[in-house]
């Protein structure tokens, strides 16, 4: 069963979701961090196993709509949070994409580069990265990153892979 507020999300299509994700972690970012941010869910769909959440999976949901709307248990907060911290309720932008989502306001620049990383040609600037973060941001390294391998900084995002 879906969560009621994330409703809104699964009825967009994988192209408006992975566009309205990358505004809002890499709205200010170059192109080619926008299409970084892109690359790593990308990745993660090709990976498949531990990204993607099954339960949302078994309801019929796209990789991407599964990957991009998944809950992870963080012990240390003794909670679930999104792997893509803009779709956390303490996250402002949250409230923004429901508007944006319901009202249908997806930039058209977004959707046609999210439109070329998913069926396009699109190459893959990050050498394979699966997570991303930016240490501008983040008060403190990621727990996760502690043993990743760094691939590479684009605009204000590291690349890592683990």
């Amino acid at each position: 069963m879906f969560r009621d507020k994330d409703e809104i999300f699964y009825a967009l299509s994988d192209t408006q979701l992975l566009a309205l994700l990358t505004k809002h972690e890499a709205g200010g970012e170059i192109k080619e961090g926008q299409i970084a941010v892109m690359c790593v869910i990308k990745n993660r769909v090709v990976e498949g196993g531990y990204f993607i959440d099954s339960s949302l999976l078994r309801n019929g949901l796209s990789n991407y709509k599964c990957i991009i709307m998944k809950n992870v248990y963080v012990s240390n907060i003794n909670r679930f949070i999104y792997q893509f911290s803009c779709f956390n309720d303490s996250d402002p932008n949250r409230y923004r994409m429901e508007v944006e989502a319901i009202s249908g306001i997806i930039p058209e620049d977004l959707s046609n580069l999210a439109e070329n990383v998913i069926y396009g040609d699109t190459i893959d600037n990050t050498d394979g990265s699966n997570h991303y973060y930016n240490p501008n941001v983040v008060m403190k390294e990621p727990e996760w990153a502690k043993n990743a391998e760094f691939k590479k900084m684009i605009g204000n995002h590291l690349f890592l892979r683990i």
